[in-house]
């Protein structure tokens, strides 16, 4: 799920409300839990979501111990556009920068594409 922000009010707390909708809608009541996918939630933010500049927040729940190699299928990346100078992947730093400004970088095939749309 992608969702765009322009506020962060309580934003861990819309990222558990919808990693756990996505959970809860991809099993049938009844259903075995194995059957159950992973969710990746992806928050685009154009106002500063934290502390510091990092243009992307990586969260996914870890046991805190090493020797316990299980893996918890939930991960949500929040992505602030105003990092966008930081971002090492330039595709990824243009997008932003075209959200945050609205400003195609000159050659950016795929920005261009979602400006014509």
């Amino acid at each position: 799920m992608i969702e765009m922000q322009n506020y962060n009010k309580d934003l861990l707390k819309r990222c558990d409300y919808y990693s756990s909708s996505m959970t809860v809608a991809s099993l049938d009541k009844g259903e075995d839990y194995r059957k159950l996918n992973g969710s990746y939630l992806a928050l685009i933010c154009t106002l500063q979501p934290f502390k510091g500049n990092h243009p992307i927040y990586h969260f996914e729940m870890k046991c805190q111990y090493d020797d316990v190699d299980e893996k918890y299928n939930t991960e949500v990346k929040i992505i602030n556009t105003k990092g966008y100078e930081f971002e090492e992947n330039r595709q990824l730093a243009n997008l932003m920068r075209y959200i945050e400004f609205n400003e195609i970088v000159k050659d950016d095939v795929l920005v261009k594409e979602i400006d014509e749309k």
